[in-house]
């Protein structure tokens, strides 16, 4: 039981070490992270988000899918980011 709690208390961290990032790329709207970081995050999220749903792991399908939609974010700033209208 307390492995699990372990595990489950870091993937709570790992999902929360990305607010600050994804509320700064959102308010900024473009991403300053590694284009190549951000696609193999991306490709790992999505991966561990599938296995988690396959093995019915309920805490940890909804932790890495918080941290597949915060890498969503970041992948669409980063390939579309928007240009500041001057005034």
């Amino acid at each position: 039981m307390v492995v699990v709690i372990l595990g489950i208390i870091g993937a709570i961290i790992l999902a929360i070490a990305w607010i600050p990032e994804t509320i700064q790329i959102i308010r900024e709207k473009r991403s300053r992270l590694n284009p190549e970081f951000s696609i193999f995050y991306f490709v790992g999220s999505l991966l561990l988000f599938v296995y988690a749903v396959l093995i019915n792991e309920l805490v940890f399908s909804i932790v890495n899918g918080i941290i597949l939609a915060q890498t969503c974010i970041n992948l669409y700033y980063e390939f579309f980011p928007k240009k500041k209208r001057k005034k």
